[in-house]
């Protein structure tokens, strides 16, 4: 290998592409599943979702499953804390000469103080907006600065579907694009702005302390069942809810690795025409080791162990490329809508390091065996 440096070192090129590859889009993918899992644990274990059957989240359009009524059958039941109803919404924002789409966060202003506790989310600027109020609002950071050309301050003056609202208070960043960009105003008035005085988009339930969070989903779908008469709604554990995310996640994870996959499956190819150059460069080196004495079994586990080297040193390389791209993704996921929360555990180092030595030795056996197949006279005679 040291004579034929170039030839070594662009064959070991194609295992450090195909193992960045598989190890940054392992990485990415086990990152947004510790991400969404951190994020869950910070909701705490005690609460419970309902929500449509289908429900894809803010943005994907707000469903009528649930109304008023789904809100007061579960405020007749004893286990919960509180229950909070949200009505989210997509809204016209004007300020200043300019217009742009954003979130509309609706919830009771009674709760609201509570909730942004639970979060932890705090106020930068003013205060949470006044229990009853339905002319006040407040706005995300980036509302505060980066939306508009123009900072929103306490005490400015929104524009929502045409309707004029006054900024209570500004948050603290939370960390998430999506909810540093969203507008918190009182469920009634969400309603009105999106033409469903009934609406319901979700429940967040707190459990009371002592209560079992699983009796007391089972008990909220019996009786949202009773009250409804159907089953087109959804009640919901934190646990369940990351359950269903990392099965979505562990099969995109398949694919994507399977897929990258092919670059180290393209590497290994390239390891093997290396090897069976090397074989024929080699021939009376391997008539001279034959004649003084060496096994097919020597010559084989020779060019074995070098192909495996190969792949080994690739992997070594690709693994560190790989991580080192998966920690940019990371930081540039920061601030967005995208969790991502990449961990270098010993399992993704053996992953890229163990998956290269694997494809380099698989791509040794045929030239080993070619090369131990030789006769010592054949061999010299070359």
């Amino acid at each position: 290998m040291r004579q034929r440096k170039l030839r070594s070192w662009l064959t070991v090129l194609g295992i450090i592409v195909g193992a960045a590859a598989v190890v940054s889009l392992f990485a990415v993918s086990q990152g947004m599943q510790y991400a969404i899992e951190d994020a869950f644990e910070q909701f705490g274990t005690n609460r419970i979702f309902v929500m449509p059957k289908g429900f894809q989240g803010p943005g994907a359009g707000v469903s009528e499953g649930l109304t008023i009524k789904d809100v007061e059958v579960l405020e007749r039941m004893s286990d919960w804390k509180y229950v909070t109803p949200y009505y989210i919404l997509s809204g016209t924002v004007d300020y200043g000469k300019e217009t742009k789409s954003l979130m509309l966060y609706g919830m009771p202003t009674k709760d609201m103080v509570k909730r942004f506790e639970d979060f932890d989310i705090k106020m930068a600027q003013g205060r949470p907006i006044a229990d009853g109020s339905t002319k006040e609002i407040n706005v995300g950071s980036l509302i505060g600065d980066g939306v508009f050309s123009d900072p929103v301050k306490v005490r400015s003056k929104l524009d929502i579907n045409g309707n004029s609202y006054t900024v209570a208070g500004v948050f603290e960043s939370v960390g998430n694009e999506q909810d540093d960009s969203a507008i918190y105003i009182d469920i009634e008035e969400a309603r009105a702005l999106g033409g469903a005085p009934k609406g319901v988009t979700f429940i967040d339930l707190r459990v009371k302390d002592g209560v079992d969070v699983d009796r007391a989903a089972d008990a909220a779908h019996k009786a949202l069942k009773r009250a409804r008469n159907n089953e087109n709604f959804d009640v919901m554990t934190p646990e369940q809810i990351t359950g269903q995310i990392n099965m979505a996640l562990g099969i995109i994870r398949i694919v994507l690795v399977g897929i990258a996959s092919i670059s180290l499956l393209v590497g290994g190819i390239g390891i093997a025409n290396s090897m069976f150059t090397s074989v024929l460069e080699r021939t009376r080196d391997i008539g001279v080791m034959k004649s003084i004495g060496a096994r097919r079994r020597d010559i084989f586990v020779i060019f074995l162990i070098e192909s495996t080297l190969v792949g080994t040193v690739g992997g070594v390389i690709g693994t560190s490329l790989g991580i080192g791209m998966a920690k940019l993704v990371e930081l540039g996921a920061k601030g967005s809508s995208v969790p991502l929360l990449i961990k270098v555990t010993p399992g993704l180092l053996l992953l890229g390091i163990l998956f290269s030595a694997f494809a380099g030795a698989l791509s040794g056996i045929v030239p080993s065996l070619q090369a131990a197949r030789m006769t010592p006279v054949e061999a010299l005679r070359k």
